[in-house]
């Protein structure tokens, strides 16, 4: 009887640790997302700006989209594997 409620558990701590990185995979791939699009379509708000400068040049502004871009793929990846954790 004691082995079942040991099993018991272990088994919910497990399920709690799993909807943990899920929770996780979910938030940090939003979050990506979100930051990507907004640096894809306004390359020149205030958070993408370098501290110190004044103007933005147009290299600045390419390398936010790079970035932005980068972001949007780092938040699919977290996005697919929370599905394929969701499905599997």
């Amino acid at each position: 009887m004691t082995n079942i409620i040991c099993t018991n558990v272990q088994v919910q701590n497990c399920m709690m640790k799993e909807a943990k990185i899920m929770i996780l995979l979910f938030v940090l791939g939003s979050l990506f997302l979100g930051l990507g699009i907004l640096a894809v379509k306004q390359p020149d708000l205030w958070i993408f700006k370098r501290t110190g400068r004044e103007e933005i040049t147009d290299s600045d502004i390419a390398f936010t989209k790079l970035r932005g871009l980068v972001c949007l793929i780092a938040g699919a990846i977290f996005i697919i594997a929370w599905l394929l954790r969701l499905i599997l």
